[in-house]
Parts: structure tokens; C-alpha cells; sequence
């Protein structure tokens, strides 16, 4: 009784271990997503620049926390 009881625990840890693998990887891809298009914002931004450079302040100034949170420079 007691050695099935383990057995149960160890298979349920291990789909558990197996679930958290995969969101793990789902972060990921996601933090790799907000960092793409946070990367991709801060080139239209720029781009802005040429045409109204008080809105490419805005802009700018807006995706800082952003910038820093997603796209982290010092690695």
C-alpha cells in the first residue's frame, strides 16, 4: 500500500516536472516576442523621428520601460 501510494506521487511529480517544462519554454518564446516587437517599436520610433520629432519623444519616452524590462543589454 504505502510503496503504490509513492509510485502515484513520483508519476504525478513527474507530469507536474513535465507541465512546467513546457511553460517554461512558452515564457520564453513570449519574453522572445516582447523583445522583437519592443526592439521593432523602438526602430519605428526613430523612423518617427524624421517626420515629428516631439511625438518620436513621446513615443520614445513611453517604451523605455519596455526597452529596459524585455530588452536587456547587459548579458
Amino acid at each position: 500500500m504505502y510503496e503504490e501510494g509513492c509510485s502515484d506521487l513520483l508519476r504525478e511529480l513527474l507530469k507536474l516536472n513535465s507541465e512546467e517544462a513546457s511553460l517554461q519554454f512558452k515564457l520564453f518564446e513570449l519574453l522572445e516576442a516582447a523583445k522583437i516587437e519592443t526592439i521593432r517599436l523602438s526602430g519605428l520610433a526613430a523612423e518617427c523621428s524624421f517626420y515629428d520629432v516631439k511625438r518620436a519623444e513621446e513615443i520614445r519616452q513611453r517604451m523605455e520601460h519596455f526597452f529596459r524590462k524585455y530588452v536587456n543589454l547587459r548579458r
